[in-house]
Protein backbone atom coordinates (compact mmCIF):
# COMPACT_ATOMS: atom_id res chain seq x y z
CA UNK A 1 0.00 0.00 0.00
CA UNK A 2 1.38 3.47 -0.70
CA UNK A 3 -0.08 6.13 2.09
CA UNK A 4 -0.64 9.37 1.31
CA UNK A 5 -0.69 12.75 3.48
CA UNK A 6 -3.02 16.10 2.11
CA UNK A 7 -3.05 19.33 3.65
CA UNK A 8 -4.38 22.92 3.08
CA UNK A 9 -1.55 25.66 2.90
CA UNK A 10 -3.19 28.30 3.41
CA UNK A 11 -3.00 31.53 1.63
CA UNK A 12 -5.12 33.79 3.54
CA UNK A 13 -8.46 35.30 2.76
CA UNK A 14 -10.17 31.78 2.90
CA UNK A 15 -7.50 30.31 0.12
CA UNK A 16 -5.31 27.54 0.54
CA UNK A 17 -2.99 25.60 -1.75
CA UNK A 18 -3.19 21.66 -1.66
CA UNK A 19 0.06 20.07 -0.94
CA UNK A 20 0.77 16.18 -1.36
CA UNK A 21 2.98 14.40 -0.17
CA UNK A 22 3.73 10.51 0.23
CA UNK A 23 4.53 9.24 3.78
CA UNK A 24 5.17 5.81 4.80
CA UNK A 25 2.53 3.92 7.68
CA UNK A 26 4.72 5.15 10.48
CA UNK A 27 4.85 8.89 9.37
CA UNK A 28 1.07 8.39 9.13
CA UNK A 29 0.97 7.12 12.68
CA UNK A 30 2.71 9.54 14.09
CA UNK A 31 1.51 12.39 12.43
CA UNK A 32 -2.40 11.57 13.78
CA UNK A 33 -1.16 11.17 17.10
CA UNK A 34 0.07 15.04 17.02
CA UNK A 35 -2.84 15.81 15.44
CA UNK A 36 -4.85 14.70 18.28
CA UNK A 37 -3.24 16.95 20.83
CA UNK A 38 -4.46 21.18 21.25
CA UNK A 39 -2.85 23.86 19.96
CA UNK A 40 -3.13 27.56 20.16
CA UNK A 41 -4.37 29.86 17.38
CA UNK A 42 -0.90 31.46 17.64
CA UNK A 43 1.20 28.59 16.68
CA UNK A 44 2.72 28.18 13.25
CA UNK A 45 5.01 26.42 11.33
CA UNK A 46 7.28 27.93 8.87
CA UNK A 47 8.36 27.10 5.60
CA UNK A 48 10.92 28.86 3.56
CA UNK A 49 9.87 32.10 5.67
CA UNK A 50 6.05 31.50 4.47
CA UNK A 51 4.16 30.86 7.90
CA UNK A 52 1.25 28.38 8.24
CA UNK A 53 -1.05 28.43 11.29
CA UNK A 54 -1.10 24.62 13.02
CA UNK A 55 -4.92 24.93 13.68
CA UNK A 56 -5.93 25.31 9.75
CA UNK A 57 -3.31 22.86 8.50
CA UNK A 58 -4.72 20.01 10.84
CA UNK A 59 -8.27 20.95 10.54
CA UNK A 60 -7.37 20.20 6.28
CA UNK A 61 -5.47 17.10 6.80
CA UNK A 62 -6.39 14.02 4.97
CA UNK A 63 -4.91 10.57 4.70
CA UNK A 64 -5.20 8.10 1.94
CA UNK A 65 -4.12 5.19 0.68
CA UNK A 66 -3.64 3.39 -2.86
CA UNK A 67 -2.38 0.11 -4.04
CA UNK A 68 -0.16 1.51 -7.18
CA UNK A 69 1.37 4.18 -6.85
CA UNK A 70 0.13 7.71 -8.43
CA UNK A 71 2.36 8.14 -11.00
CA UNK A 72 4.26 11.39 -10.06
CA UNK A 73 6.94 11.35 -7.52
CA UNK A 74 5.18 12.84 -4.07
CA UNK A 75 8.02 12.79 -1.76
CA UNK A 76 9.10 15.81 -0.13
CA UNK A 77 12.19 15.32 3.11
CA UNK A 78 12.05 18.23 3.59
CA UNK A 79 8.39 18.99 4.26
CA UNK A 80 7.92 16.14 6.76
CA UNK A 81 10.90 17.00 7.88
CA UNK A 82 9.99 20.54 9.22
CA UNK A 83 6.44 19.11 10.07
CA UNK A 84 8.20 16.10 12.51
CA UNK A 85 10.81 18.88 13.94
CA UNK A 86 7.65 20.95 14.53
CA UNK A 87 5.19 18.90 16.32
CA UNK A 88 7.67 16.38 18.19
CA UNK A 89 9.26 19.83 19.84
CA UNK A 90 6.85 22.43 19.25
CA UNK A 91 7.54 25.93 20.80
CA UNK A 92 5.76 27.63 22.57
CA UNK A 93 5.69 31.86 22.83
CA UNK A 94 3.82 31.71 25.68
CA UNK A 95 6.65 30.22 27.52
CA UNK A 96 8.17 33.23 26.51
CA UNK A 97 8.47 36.22 28.10
CA UNK A 98 9.00 39.61 26.15
CA UNK A 99 11.78 42.24 27.87
CA UNK A 100 13.24 45.00 27.79
CA UNK A 101 15.51 46.20 24.87
CA UNK A 102 18.80 45.17 26.05
CA UNK A 103 21.53 48.38 25.80
CA UNK A 104 24.51 47.31 22.79
CA UNK A 105 27.55 46.45 24.75
CA UNK A 106 30.59 48.35 23.24
CA UNK A 107 33.97 48.09 24.75
CA UNK A 108 35.88 50.84 26.88
CA UNK A 109 39.37 52.07 25.83
CA UNK A 110 40.65 49.56 28.95
CA UNK A 111 38.66 46.60 27.25
CA UNK A 112 40.30 47.60 23.88
CA UNK A 113 43.73 47.55 24.97
CA UNK A 114 43.65 43.55 26.69
CA UNK A 115 41.80 43.03 23.22
CA UNK A 116 44.47 44.60 21.20
CA UNK A 117 47.45 42.77 23.17
CA UNK A 118 45.43 39.13 23.35
CA UNK A 119 45.34 39.42 19.49
CA UNK A 120 49.10 40.50 19.03
CA UNK A 121 50.30 37.54 21.28
CA UNK A 122 48.56 34.83 19.86
CA UNK A 123 50.81 34.09 16.78
CA UNK A 124 53.27 34.16 19.92
CA UNK A 125 51.66 31.77 21.54
CA UNK A 126 50.56 29.39 18.98
CA UNK A 127 54.57 28.95 18.59
CA UNK A 128 54.94 28.56 22.01
CA UNK A 129 52.61 25.45 22.67
CA UNK A 130 53.91 24.07 19.30
CA UNK A 131 57.83 24.28 20.51
CA UNK A 132 59.16 23.37 23.98
CA UNK A 133 62.25 25.15 23.30
CA UNK A 134 60.30 28.14 21.98
CA UNK A 135 62.61 31.68 23.25
CA UNK A 136 59.58 33.12 24.91
CA UNK A 137 61.18 35.83 26.56
CA UNK A 138 62.48 37.28 23.40
CA UNK A 139 59.05 36.82 22.20
CA UNK A 140 57.23 38.69 25.46
CA UNK A 141 60.57 41.81 24.77
CA UNK A 142 58.87 41.78 21.31
CA UNK A 143 55.70 42.09 22.73
CA UNK A 144 56.42 45.16 24.73
CA UNK A 145 56.75 43.10 28.18
CA UNK A 146 58.76 42.90 30.85
CA UNK A 147 60.15 39.14 30.35
CA UNK A 148 61.06 38.83 33.97
CA UNK A 149 57.36 39.09 35.36
CA UNK A 150 55.93 36.45 33.80
CA UNK A 151 56.86 31.88 32.93
CA UNK A 152 55.08 32.16 29.62
CA UNK A 153 53.12 34.18 26.85
CA UNK A 154 50.27 32.36 27.89
CA UNK A 155 50.70 33.87 31.54
CA UNK A 156 51.54 37.01 30.14
CA UNK A 157 48.57 36.65 28.49
CA UNK A 158 46.22 34.80 31.36
CA UNK A 159 47.25 38.02 33.39
CA UNK A 160 46.07 40.24 30.94
CA UNK A 161 42.31 38.83 31.08
CA UNK A 162 42.42 39.00 34.74
CA UNK A 163 44.32 42.21 35.88
CA UNK A 164 44.21 44.16 32.27
CA UNK A 165 46.64 46.29 30.45
CA UNK A 166 48.35 49.69 32.32
CA UNK A 167 46.85 52.62 31.22
CA UNK A 168 50.59 54.44 31.97
CA UNK A 169 52.96 52.42 30.35
CA UNK A 170 51.09 49.24 28.36
CA UNK A 171 52.60 46.68 30.58
CA UNK A 172 50.49 43.47 31.27
CA UNK A 173 49.46 44.44 35.32
CA UNK A 174 49.75 41.96 38.00
CA UNK A 175 46.98 40.87 40.78
CA UNK A 176 49.08 44.27 42.90
CA UNK A 177 48.78 46.40 39.86
CA UNK A 178 51.16 47.42 37.36
CA UNK A 179 54.53 46.36 38.18
CA UNK A 180 56.54 48.11 35.87
CA UNK A 181 55.45 51.69 37.19
CA UNK A 182 54.43 51.21 40.25
CA UNK A 183 50.92 51.88 39.84
CA UNK A 184 49.13 49.62 42.29
CA UNK A 185 45.70 49.34 42.34
CA UNK A 186 43.44 47.01 44.39
CA UNK A 187 42.34 44.21 41.74
CA UNK A 188 39.14 43.89 43.19
CA UNK A 189 38.13 47.83 42.48
CA UNK A 190 38.94 47.69 39.01
CA UNK A 191 38.09 44.30 36.62
CA UNK A 192 38.23 44.99 33.16
CA UNK A 193 37.23 42.09 31.44
CA UNK A 194 35.03 39.51 33.77
CA UNK A 195 37.00 36.03 33.32
CA UNK A 196 34.92 32.90 33.31
CA UNK A 197 35.75 29.77 35.22
CA UNK A 198 33.61 26.78 36.10
CA UNK A 199 33.74 23.69 37.24
CA UNK A 200 32.81 20.56 35.89
CA UNK A 201 33.05 16.56 36.75
CA UNK A 202 33.95 15.83 33.56
CA UNK A 203 34.65 16.71 30.11
CA UNK A 204 31.38 14.94 28.79
CA UNK A 205 29.53 17.56 31.12
CA UNK A 206 30.58 19.98 29.13
CA UNK A 207 29.89 18.61 25.64
CA UNK A 208 26.24 17.73 26.79
CA UNK A 209 25.97 21.71 27.41
CA UNK A 210 27.58 23.08 24.50
CA UNK A 211 27.15 20.50 21.40
CA UNK A 212 25.56 20.57 17.40
CA UNK A 213 21.71 19.91 18.90
CA UNK A 214 22.13 22.59 21.88
CA UNK A 215 23.35 24.77 19.44
CA UNK A 216 21.08 24.55 16.28
CA UNK A 217 17.84 24.38 18.69
CA UNK A 218 19.11 27.90 20.41
CA UNK A 219 19.92 29.36 17.00
CA UNK A 220 16.46 28.38 15.55
CA UNK A 221 14.52 29.38 18.71
CA UNK A 222 16.38 33.28 18.73
CA UNK A 223 15.45 33.53 14.61
CA UNK A 224 11.70 32.47 15.89
CA UNK A 225 11.86 35.41 18.68
CA UNK A 226 13.58 37.62 16.37
CA UNK A 227 10.44 37.16 14.03
CA UNK A 228 7.99 37.76 16.85
CA UNK A 229 9.95 41.00 17.78
CA UNK A 230 10.85 39.22 21.13
CA UNK A 231 13.90 38.51 23.20
CA UNK A 232 15.29 35.89 24.54
CA UNK A 233 15.90 36.55 28.21
CA UNK A 234 18.97 36.08 29.83
CA UNK A 235 17.46 33.23 32.37
CA UNK A 236 16.13 31.86 29.21
CA UNK A 237 19.45 32.43 27.32
CA UNK A 238 21.66 30.32 30.23
CA UNK A 239 18.68 27.11 29.80
CA UNK A 240 19.58 27.25 25.76
CA UNK A 241 23.12 27.74 25.84
CA UNK A 242 24.79 29.22 28.13
CA UNK A 243 27.88 31.73 27.82
CA UNK A 244 30.98 29.21 27.21
CA UNK A 245 33.65 30.07 30.35
CA UNK A 246 37.30 30.65 29.43
CA UNK A 247 38.18 27.97 31.52
CA UNK A 248 37.13 24.81 33.47
CA UNK A 249 38.49 23.09 36.55
CA UNK A 250 38.05 19.46 36.14
CA UNK A 251 39.14 17.76 39.04
CA UNK A 252 41.84 19.75 40.43
CA UNK A 253 42.81 20.14 36.59
CA UNK A 254 42.41 23.35 34.71
CA UNK A 255 41.41 23.36 30.67
CA UNK A 256 41.13 26.43 28.31
CA UNK A 257 37.76 26.30 26.53
CA UNK A 258 38.06 27.05 23.21
CA UNK A 259 34.56 27.27 20.72
CA UNK A 260 34.52 25.68 17.02
CA UNK A 261 31.36 26.47 15.74
CA UNK A 262 29.47 27.61 12.58
CA UNK A 263 26.05 28.73 12.08
CA UNK A 264 25.17 27.47 8.10
CA UNK A 265 21.78 28.92 6.92
CA UNK A 266 19.47 28.01 4.12
CA UNK A 267 18.82 30.14 0.87
CA UNK A 268 15.47 30.90 3.05
CA UNK A 269 17.21 32.02 5.95
CA UNK A 270 16.20 28.66 7.87
CA UNK A 271 19.11 27.30 10.39
CA UNK A 272 20.43 24.59 8.55
CA UNK A 273 21.29 20.97 10.11
CA UNK A 274 24.75 21.09 8.95
CA UNK A 275 25.55 23.97 11.53
CA UNK A 276 27.78 22.90 14.52
CA UNK A 277 29.35 23.85 17.61
CA UNK A 278 32.45 21.88 19.09
CA UNK A 279 34.16 22.78 22.27
CA UNK A 280 37.81 22.40 22.72
CA UNK A 281 39.54 21.72 26.09
CA UNK A 282 43.45 22.69 26.32
CA UNK A 283 45.18 21.53 29.12
CA UNK A 284 46.92 24.22 30.70
CA UNK A 285 50.35 23.33 32.13
CA UNK A 286 51.67 26.32 32.87
CA UNK A 287 51.59 25.93 37.00
CA UNK A 288 51.78 29.51 37.92
CA UNK A 289 48.88 30.13 35.50
CA UNK A 290 46.79 26.90 36.34
CA UNK A 291 47.34 28.10 40.00
CA UNK A 292 46.20 31.82 39.88
CA UNK A 293 42.74 30.89 37.80
CA UNK A 294 42.08 28.19 40.73
CA UNK A 295 42.53 30.29 43.77
CA UNK A 296 40.37 33.24 41.78
CA UNK A 297 37.52 30.77 41.57
CA UNK A 298 37.53 29.64 44.69
CA UNK A 299 38.07 33.38 46.40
Amino acid sequence: MHHYFKFEFDLGYGYGLPVLIEIDKTTKEKLQQYFRKQYSDDDFISFDENYVTVNPLIESAEFFETENPLPLDFKSEYILNILLNYFEQPFNFSEIQESEPKTIHRLTIDELRIEDFIAYAQPFLKKEQSDPNYDSAAALTRLGQDFRLFSSIEDAITSAELFGICSECDAVMHEEGCIVCQNYESWGFYMPIPLIVAEFESADEIHKIWNDETFILYNQIKRLMLIANLELTIEQKDVLFPTIPHYAIIKNKVYKLEENSHLEWTPFRDVDSSSFCEIELTQVNDKDVADRIIKRFYE
